[in-house]
């Protein structure tokens, strides 16, 4: 049995050790695969770049398997520019109508571990370990004051950052990295992320909805009229809300960790409060971290 087990870890190590060879030759490796016919080195290929400039688009659909980072920002135009190695999934914009398309994914190929027990193989990519030679990055622009429409942004793995954006609807998923939202307004707003820290400032939505299954999450200035939904698999959740306790309804509870409301610790795994005059309602739900939630207002 032990044999078994240090099997796959020299493969790993093996395939590591190629894989620096090669990069310190050719300076263009992205990782391995450990296959059932051995070890697959593979090539970021040639780097592809994007600038282009519209007179408006209304609407934003991401759709990319791994960028550094990947920027949502104002601007002085509606643009987008970046690159990506080719093999990465290089980077294919267009506008169709309102809505402006970012492609960049691998059809059939998953950042990470790869379908382990359906292909039986692993996908090793070194990502941010290229000692900097990594361009792959995407920035997308819209004037100060657009209202936005649908804004959704699907990633594997990378950092997100949006910054002063008002929509409809904001969609953000992320499987492994960043996800940090700051001054952003909309009517629903839902945040996914698998393993990273999560978080933001200045945010306003009648409805918010966060799912982290791996990291800290944390947000300040905080506003919501509606309903806000928190899920937490293993991380600390804290909270700053530009709201009044008494205009809140909220139902907290934790496997293993503590509440805090304001300055007051609950004295057991949940903490609940109801309030039946109350239009929005605060549930969040961690089974491993502790809960903070502090009132600004």
């Amino acid at each position: 049995m032990k044999k078994i087990i240090w099997i796959p870890i020299v493969i790993i190590i093996v395939g590591v050790v190629i894989a620096i060879l090669s990069y310190t030759t050719v300076g263009a490796v992205n990782g391995f695969w450990l296959a059932r016919n051995g070890i697959e080195i593979t090539n970021r290929g040639k780097l592809v770049s994007v600038d282009e400039s519209y007179q408006s688009f209304n609407n934003i659909k991401v759709d990319a398997a791994y960028f550094d980072r990947i920027t949502l920002k104002e601007g002085e135009a509606y643009a987008v520019r970046g690159s990506n190695y080719e093999n990465w999934g290089g980077i294919d914009v267009k506008l169709d109508g309102d809505t402006l398309h970012v492609d960049s994914r691998v059809h059939n190929v998953r950042f990470g571990i790869n379908n382990l027990f359906g292909r039986g193989r692993i996908n090793i990519n070194f990502g941010n370990l290229n000692f900097g030679r990594n361009n792959n990055w995407l920035e997308i622009t819209y004037p100060s004051g657009a209202e936005l429409g649908e804004v959704q942004v699907n990633v594997s793995a990378g950092d997100i950052r949006i910054e002063g954006l008002t929509a409809n609807t904001i969609d953000i998923s992320n499987e492994f990295g960043k996800v940090d939202v700051s001054e952003a307004e909309a009517d629903s707003i839902s945040l996914k992320l698998s393993a990273g820290d999560l978080g933001g400032d200045d945010i306003k939505a009648d409805d918010l909805t966060v799912d982290n299954s791996l990291g800290k999450t944390s947000f300040e200035r905080l506003h919501f009229s509606g309903r806000c939904k928190i899920d937490s698999s293993a991380g600390d959740v804290s909270l700053g809300l530009l709201m009044a306790e008494n205009d809140l309804s909220y139902s907290l509870s934790t496997s293993l960790g503590s509440i805090w409301v304001g300055d007051s610790k609950s004295a057991g795994s949940t903490s609940v409060r109801s309030n039946t005059d109350a239009s929005a309602s605060l549930d969040a739900d961690v089974s491993l971290g502790s809960i903070r939630v502090r009132f600004d207002r």
